[in-house]
């Protein structure tokens, strides 16, 4: 009789935990997605959606890869990082509240024409859209993985 009551006391009380997760899923994001900092969600590699042959991946610890296949074929390489929103840039940018600015260094990095920099406009596990700090030129991603 002991057990019989213990099975059905863990039953309710794994049905009642199943419903609070239900009722807070919007709160919590799906699998903690909109809880993790931008930086860490932008991880992975993006197809741009106007240029298939284009790819950007941005790596786990910073490294950074560009990539066109096809008939102009070229690598470039570097590192990423968040910076705090229009702070350290080297031109005047615009403050948005919420706004996460990268600096995307290629080569060596080491002079100002090496550096990129950039806004994420928008953010998903399947869409990223960048904006070019210097040019103003918008880029569209599809997440590839």
């Amino acid at each position: 009789m002991e057990k019989k009551n213990l099975v059905i006391l863990s039953a309710v009380v794994l049905v009642i935990l199943g419903a609070l997760g239900y009722a807070w899923r919007d709160k919590i994001g799906t699998l903690g997605w909109s809880k993790k900092p931008p930086e860490i969600l932008v991880v992975g590699v993006w197809r741009s959606a106007s240029d298939i042959a284009f790819t950007r991946e941005f790596g786990a610890f910073g490294d950074l890869k560009d990539e066109r296949m096809g008939s102009n074929p070229y690598v470039a390489t570097g590192t990423w990082a968040a910076v705090l929103p229009a702070q350290g840039i080297p031109f005047s940018v615009p403050i948005e509240e919420g706004a996460t600015d990268l600096v995307l260094m290629y080569g060596a990095g080491i002079s100002t024409t090496d550096l990129s920099y950039i806004r994420i406009r928008e953010l998903t596990q399947k869409k990223l859209i960048l904006t070019d700090l210097k040019t103003g030129e918008t880029t569209e991603f599809e997440r590839v993985k």
